[in-house]
């Protein structure tokens, strides 16, 4: 009784389960279940480690260190490798076929038997029987129903393969979208401190002309008004800068309650003046887009598939070799025992499962090559659109850079003109918001400048090759 009771209490959970079955979900219509703790916990640490170097805050990280850390800690590059290893071994396994299948046992045999003296008479015996045993079988002629196997096979570790390429290639330009986002919205930030002083200038301008007695109605109101904007705007900004490094940790893998710092943009961008031609860009993709590739595997797969369900109506032929030595009681033994057999297979009638099967894989063939078609014609698209960015945000730098240098001599002249009377508040305050909008729109041109160079290179898929494959 002592035993059942504390194998009773040790299985709670399971009894519970059987006693009082609705103790395991929700009480009412409009409560929520409570998660025990056992079963809330985070699993993940269990398999995976994090890579976070070492000395990442004693200096601000390169886009290539948080690059690095990314291709180390992204979940998708883990799961696209995997996949490839077990397509691999897939691969091996459909090989497998060219090689014999060699069996080896071992016999060990007890009976009784009776010897008949006569009709009426018997004596039973014991007889022990035991020896090794070896069969050798191997596939002669199948009409190509191994070499498709492996070959799809092969093409299936392809697919693979270049699937985990492109995994990489899409890390790699999500962290660069992101380093380039946050890096955005750190300028903006600046600009807006930028704009708060401006602000502030043109409110002490106000200010000081209200001590004298020399202002329109309504100046200080309206250079606080807009003073207190900016701010507002500022506080707003700080907000969107810590979202964008939340989400440039996350796509790192690491906690977004890290901290550290990157390396900021340089100071001077320099713009590519010769753009590629389309056609070539095309080219390149043809050539280093693991996805497309991998598009081109799947029908060469599918085709294999297609050559394996036909090879159903074709007979196979197969060989075995059986040898081996039996010992029996009293130190009796044979010299050795072989069979050899050649058997053929000729398939007749099977409800016609070969023909739906050469229906189905026919079709499947037919999908896989839509499916290229369509990533083409993706391709072309893509990489038409990233080219057409990549000029705009040349075109968009230049000019705003000259509309930002415009727009601080213009902000000055303005505030100088209204300290001497020249000019109202709302011409500063106009100035100020044309200086504000270039400085915005100055930082936005170089975002989309270096979000458009990654773009064309995601595009061509030219992540990862080196400039002799380009």
């Amino acid at each position: 009784m002592l035993f059942l009771g504390g194998s009773l209490l040790s299985s709670c959970s399971h009894t519970k389960a059987l006693v009082d079955p609705y103790a395991l979900a929700p009480s009412l219509p409009n409560a929520m279940w409570q998660i025990d703790a056992e079963d809330s916990c985070l699993l993940s640490s269990k398999y995976f480690t994090t890579y976070i170097p070492k000395d990442y805050d004693d200096h601000d990280l390169s886009l290539a260190e948080l690059i690095d850390i990314a291709l180390y800690n992204n979940f998708n590059i883990k799961s696209s490798w995997a996949e490839a290893r077990s397509k691999a071994a897939i691969y091996a396994q459909s090989e497998a076929a060219y090689l014999p299948k060699i069996d080896a046992s071992a016999k060990y045999q007890r009976e009784r038997q009776t010897f008949s003296l006569s009709e009426t008479f018997t004596i039973p015996y014991l007889l022990t029987t035991t020896g090794p045993e070896m069969q050798i079988t191997y596939t002669l002629l199948d009409f190509g129903a191994r070499k498709a196997s492996s070959d799809a096979a092969r093409k299936s570790l392809l697919f693979a393969d270049l699937t985990h390429n492109r995994t990489i290639q899409t890390a790699i330009q999500i962290v660069m979208d992101d380093y380039y986002t946050y890096l955005y919205e750190k300028e903006r930030l600046l600009a807006l401190e930028a704009d708060v002083e401006n602000a502030s200038v043109t409110l002490q301008a106000a200010e000081e002309k209200g001590r004298v007695g020399v202002f329109a109605a309504g100046d200080i109101s309206q250079a606080k008004t807009h003073f207190i904007q900016k701010k507002i705007a500022m506080i707003g900004q700080k907000k969107a800068t810590l979202r964008q490094f939340s989400q440039l940790a996350k796509d790192l893998g690491l906690p977004a309650n890290i901290s550290f710092n990157v390396q900021p943009l340089p100071k001077k961008v320099v713009v590519k003046s010769c753009i590629e031609d389309a056609d070539l860009l095309i080219a390149k993709a043809q050539k280093c887009r693991p996805d497309l590739q991998a598009s081109i595997a799947k029908v060469a797969e599918k085709k294999a598939d297609l050559v394996k369900a036909r090879s159903g109506h074709f007979p196979k032929v197969d060989a075995s070799f059986d040898l081996g030595k039996y010992w029996y009681d009293h130190a009796q033994d044979e010299d050795y025992h072989w069979a050899f057999l050649l058997k053929l297979e000729l398939p007749l009638f099977e409800g016609f499962m070969v023909e739906n099967q050469i229906k189905q894989k026919q079709a499947d063939l037919e999908k896989s090559a839509a499916e290229l078609l369509s990533k083409e014609l993706s391709v072309v698209s893509e990489i038409q659109n990233a080219r057409t960015n990549l000029i705009a945000a040349k075109d968009a730098l230049g000019f705003t850079e000259e509309y930002l240098k415009e727009a601080k001599k213009q902000f000055r002249i303005a505030t100088e003109n209204y300290r001497l009377g020249v000019n109202t508040i709302l011409d500063v305050l106009s100035a100020q918001s044309s200086l504000a909008d270039a400085r915005a729109k100055l930082a936005e041109a170089k975002k989309n400048w270096y979000q458009s160079l990654a773009e064309i290179a995601y595009s061509t898929g030219a992540f990862g090759f080196t400039e002799e494959v380009l």
